[in-house]
């Protein structure tokens, strides 16, 4: 897989000593490239990342992910425009269409058409960052007429699992956020965006590839390593598409997980997480061997 521009960024979690903000400030301080910021139900992506536009000057600042159900097109533009021009463009914008539990029980909207939907918001995000004017747009799931545009330049990108969305996201994105598949299984991956890219008519490295790998580092290897095994089982018992994507690498393992999950067993189904299994899906372990493993996945990510 051959990345457009190989970096290092960073998805910071808050702890009790360190906020979000904390971190992000420590990681321009010490040379990461990037700093992208979640959003569940914790906290607003868009009011965290104002924060730390203005605490920061160099630092390349992202959602990572904003999804395109809880905000319209239209709020997801101006949100961009405007930190776009609060972090002197240092902004990326990251969509995603989300999951169903989330979207369905956190905010209570239908979770139709995610491909649909997705498509017409970065086409319409597009439209409304540009310098027509005004724009109207004529679609399945959105409809505008004479919106005001925002003239500001902006990359949007899509955190994309299935076949059909990475194609989507070749085709319409300018870059694509992996996150859930084994690296092993992101040059396979890789190639649907190309794909997608190449139908499209749009030249190589039109697609920046940021593929985001869960990291826990710790003086104690071990303890980070069953961080990870945690937050795997976590995330493939709880959400459909990397469920989906965990069982296209281990389908027999995937459903020991899912039994022992089902019968409350969470730290039997941990002991199924091989180390191999750990390898594939993160970075873990003391700082010296997360360096080590960093530098295998941005050497091959250059491949």
């Amino acid at each position: 897989m051959n990345m457009t521009s190989p970096t290092i960024g960073l998805f910071p979690r808050a702890t009790e000593q360190h906020s979000i903000t904390d971190f992000a400030v420590q990681a321009e301080k010490r040379g990461y490239d990037s700093v992208w910021i979640g959003e569940g139900w914790e906290h607003d992506l868009f009011v965290k990342l104002t924060e730390i536009a203005t605490t920061t000057g160099s630092i390349t600042l992202g959602s990572g992910i904003a999804n395109v159900y809880t905000r319209t097109p239209t709020v997801l533009a101006m949100a961009a425009a405007n930190l776009a021009r609060l972090s002197d463009g240092r902004f990326v914008l990251g969509l995603g269409a989300s999951h169903p539990s989330l979207v369905e029980q956190y905010h209570g909207i239908d979770y139709n058409r995610p491909l649909q939907r997705t498509r017409e918001a970065i086409e319409i995000i597009n439209l409304l960052l540009g310098d027509q004017g005004t724009i109207s747009y004529d679609g399945d799931e959105f409809n505008l007429d004479g919106v005001p545009t925002q003239d500001v330049s902006v990359q949007v990108y899509n955190a994309a699992l299935g076949t059909s969305n990475r194609r989507l996201t070749g085709r319409y994105a300018d870059g694509w956020i992996p996150y859930g598949i084994p690296l092993p299984a992101l040059e396979t991956a890789h190639a649907d965006v190309e794909m997608g890219r190449a139908n499209r008519g749009r030249g190589p490295g039109t697609v920046t590839s940021l593929p985001y790998v869960t990291a826990a580092v710790s003086e104690d290897g071990e303890a980070a390593r069953e961080s990870i095994r945690h937050h795997i089982v976590t995330f493939v018992s709880r959400f459909d598409a990397y469920q989906r994507a965990f069982a296209q690498e281990y389908p027999d393992v995937i459903s020991v997980i899912l039994d022992a999950v089902e019968e409350g067993a969470h730290a039997d189904a941990v002991e199924h997480i091989t180390p191999e299994i750990v390898s594939n899906f993160g970075i873990a372990g003391t700082p010296e061997q997360a360096r080590t493993q960093t530098m295998a996945v941005l050497e091959r990510s250059e491949v």
